[in-house]
């Protein structure tokens, strides 16, 4: 049999969709989108998302992959490329909305928002999981990953990269959400 985990960075990325959809529910009633267009792009975007993510991965490690193809489909094993997952889930939108004939335009108003926080919490399981480690430093906010199955080198204290992206997540959210409103096409 073998087990089933479920890490934080799952758990995370699991939250951070969950948290997206409801906020850009939340926002796309307000520009009169059905919430039934958000719900379906949403799974659209996360089956397509799957997929972009776990191909920007095998590309990026196409020399492991490149022995073994067979692990190409190894999801349960991990790897997953967070830009794959962007770009595969704009993707599937753009097609959702040709087929469904919605403005994509501000569907992509009502959803920037919340892809932002769900991608800035999805980032919180890279910093404990450890796989996005930064290059090392001495800064007194270094990260040290000491668990063996994190993926920054071990008793390295190294700049806490994830961290500062979801620093600059949160502004950009900050200033969308501060100019809501006051730009008009």
């Amino acid at each position: 049999m073998g087990s089933f985990t479920i890490g934080w960075h799952g758990i995370l990325m699991f939250l951070g969709i969950a948290v997206g959809v409801v906020l850009t529910l939340h926002l796309a009633k307000k520009a009169g989108i059905p919430d039934d267009t958000i719900i379906t792009a949403a799974i659209w975007a996360v089956v397509f998302g799957l997929i972009g993510a776990r191909l920007t991965h095998v590309i990026d490690s196409w020399d492991i992959y490149s022995e073994d193809p067979l692990k190409i489909l190894a999801f349960h094993q991990g790897g997953l490329g967070w830009y794959g997952a962007l770009l595969g889930g704009i993707l599937a939108v753009v097609i959702y909305s040709r087929i469904k004939k919605f403005s994509l335009a501000r569907f992509a108003d009502a959803a920037a928002p919340g892809i932002i926080l769900g991608l800035a919490i999805g980032r919180i399981g890279c910093t404990i999981n450890g796989d996005a480690a930064g290059t090392p430093t001495s800064l007194p906010w270094s990260f040290t990953y000491t668990h063996p199955d994190a993926f920054a080198p071990l008793w390295v204290a190294t700049h806490p990269a994830p961290v500062y992206e979801i620093l600059w997540i949160t502004a950009i959210l900050g200033l969308l959400w501060w100019l809501k409103g006051k730009i008009r096409p």
